[in-house]
């Protein structure tokens, strides 16, 4: 009968340090299982809600270079079509033409993504 009482109480005792050192009301499932599980599954919901505000910040990342893309493709297209126009009203269509040519094919060779070229 001691020896029964005397270990309930080292358990007891056991639990209660586990507790203490951890810093926790519930250290393992044994202490109340329901309790155990809606922590264990917040804990859970949390890094999940954690890494999609990192996804989300990923993808506002890359709309925004995408956008910085589209404008630099905007300003290209607006210096071809000016150059476009000067060839169509200069008194040497012929070499205005060659002009807007070259100077239209040599932008747009070097416009590139990450060092690899868009269009060669």
């Amino acid at each position: 009968m001691a020896r029964a009482s005397l270990a309930q109480s080292t358990d007891q005792t056991a639990i209660a340090m586990e507790r203490l050192g951890t810093g926790v009301a519930l250290g393992s499932a044994g202490d109340d299982p329901s309790a155990f599980y809606v922590g264990s599954t917040l804990s859970a919901q949390i890094s999940w809600e954690a890494q999609a505000v990192k996804n989300i910040s990923d993808a506002s990342s890359l709309m925004s270079a995408a956008d910085g893309a589209i404008e630099q493709g905007k300003t290209m297209l607006q210096r071809i079509r000016t150059l476009a126009m000067q060839a169509a009203t200069s008194s040497a269509a012929a070499s205005g033409a060659d002009v807007v040519r070259n100077t239209g094919t040599s932008e747009i060779k070097l416009t590139g993504n990450n060092g690899k070229k868009v269009r060669a």
